[in-house]
This record gives C-alpha cells, structure tokens and sequence, in this order.
C-alpha cells in the first residue's frame, strides 16, 4: 500500500508542476501582447503629434510665385504739325464747260413725240353725258360730272347698223374735229352676232352686209386726222 501512495502522490506532485508551467507560459505571453499594445499606442502618440483622435493629414497650399513688376513706357512724344499736315484747300469749282460735258445727255424729242405732245382731242357737243348735264341744272352731283366727265374728250361710238347715214355722220364727227384743230376718236361697232345676243346684241346681220357698212363707215373719215 505504501508504494501505490507513493505513486500516487508522485503523480499528483508531477501535475502541479505541469499546471505552474503552463501558468508561467500564460503569464508570459500576456506580458509580451501588453508590450507590444503599450508600444503601438505611442508610436501612434508620437506619429499624430500627441492626439488620440484620428483625421486626415493636413497639408499647406502651394505657394504661388508673384507676377513680374511691368515697367510702364513712356508715352511717345507729341509730333508737332508739319505743312503736310494743314487743312487742305477745298478742290476748285468746275468750269462751265466741264460741268456743261458731265451733264448726262437728253433725251431728244421724236417728231412722233412731238406730234403726240401737240394732239388735242376733240369732244364732240353731243353726248349722252352732255345730255344729262343740260337735262339736271338742279341735280348735287351736275358740278362734278359736268368737271370731271362732260368737260373732258371722249369717243364717239356708231353701234347701230345704218348703211345709208353712217357716211355722212362720220363725216360731221371728223369735220367737227378738223374745224377746232383737234383729232375725233370713233369707234365702229356694228359687228355682226355683237355681244352674243347679250345686253349689247345688235349689228349687221352677217359679215357681207358688215364689210360693206365699214367700206361706208371709212369714207366717212376722209383724209383728215382721226383715231
């Protein structure tokens, strides 16, 4: 029995010096973790400038060079006049020939132009306006016709088919015109078929009774001036 003890307590002996190392062991590499913490944290405190917070790194700005000093010029001294600088004299008046050769040339007159300028129409006492002037003395609006419309030439128009008179009526138109030294306007206008059968429907009844109306109609003119 005594040796079993012996064992027994020997056993017992060799585990509590495994459990005192293994203490020591744990208790030596906590030592070792905190060194190294307490070594981080001021390293930390020295890197940051002795704060415990952290942010971002402040830097200056750049510092910018200053522009070069610009020297003014001198302004340029003033130019005194010269003779070439003097009011110029005003450019001389051209003669009557030169402005007589820059006039633009005239139109000069035709004696067709002439002729025209020189044509005064012939009206002639009878007409359907003149006849209603004599007819209203009393009538507001007689001053305006009579100025505007009966006072001034007008055709005179042959629109019925009369191959018997047509000759002698032209006649009195022309000669009435030729006596004042002015030119009648006639118009011929017995056309057959006239106007379609409209409001002016009249005329020569066919084309040989309206050539041989015309053939009267011209000798009526005779060789004065008419249109």
């Amino acid at each position: 029995m005594s040796g079993l003890r012996a064992r027994r307590l020997a056993a017992r002996r060799a585990e509590r010096r495994r459990a005192a190392r293994r203490g020591a062991m744990a208790a030596a590499a906590s030592v070792v973790v905190a060194a190294g913490t307490v070594a981080g944290m001021l390293s930390a405190l020295r890197d940051d400038g002795g704060t415990d917070r952290a942010g971002p790194e402040l830097t200056r700005p750049p510092r910018l060079a200053s522009p070069p000093e610009v020297v003014p010029s001198p302004p340029p001294a003033p130019v005194s006049p010269t003779a070439s600088s003097a009011t110029p004299s005003p450019p001389a008046s051209p003669s009557p020939a030169e402005r007589e050769a820059s006039r633009p040339p005239q139109p000069k007159a035709t004696p067709r132009t002439e002729r025209a300028a020189a044509t005064r129409l012939y009206r002639h006492p009878e007409s359907q306006v003149l006849d209603w002037v004599r007819s209203h003395p009393d009538d507001p609006l007689r001053p305006v016709i009579e100025s505007r419309i009966a006072a001034h030439p007008a055709a005179v128009w042959f629109a019925d088919f009369t191959p018997g008179t047509i000759t002698a009526r032209v006649r009195e138109v022309t000669s009435g015109g030729a006596a004042e030294g002015r030119v009648p306007v006639v118009v011929p206008y017995a056309i057959p078929g006239r106007d379609c059968g409209g409001h002016s429907q009249g005329g020569a009844p066919g084309l040989d009774a309206y050539d041989d109306w015309i053939d009267r109609f011209a000798a009526g003119l005779g060789s004065g001036r008419s249109s």
